[in-house]
């Protein structure tokens, strides 16, 4: 029998008005999001850091809306999180096993019919 239980976290540049994407394994626990100052933010757990949650900002260099919708994505080898850009821009952060798991790399992929701010979901197998 499962037992929910709730917590409240204190979460500064997390808005009532943020839209989240969420990634969970055996290995970590993860919310993103855009922040009202344009960046993007992590607030994550794991065995990489003793199961404490912490939050960090994630630099992209490119321009971003707090109102955009994220997606993200967990896979035994990478992690992954979306948004879409200006016209036809799809921008993407990611880690893994290809850079050691260190900062997320930030990449711009053309996506000639998707629109400034739609909303994007990611599917694994």
């Amino acid at each position: 029998q499962w037992k929910w239980d709730h917590a409240a976290h204190q979460v500064p540049s997390l808005k009532d008005s943020s839209h989240l994407a969420v990634i969970g394994s055996e290995h970590c626990r993860k919310v993103f999001w855009i922040g009202q100052d344009g960046n993007v933010y992590a607030y994550h757990m794991g065995g990489y850091n003793g199961w404490t949650w912490d939050v960090c900002k994630l630099d992209t260099g490119c321009d971003r809306q707090p109102h955009v919708a994220l997606a993200a994505c967990h896979r035994s080898g990478s992690e992954h999180v979306f948004w879409a850009g200006k016209q036809g821009r799809l921008f993407e952060l990611h880690h893994g096993h290809h850079n050691n798991w260190r900062c997320m790399e930030y990449v711009e992929h053309d996506a000639p019919s998707m629109r400034t701010g739609e909303r994007i979901s990611v599917q694994t197998e």
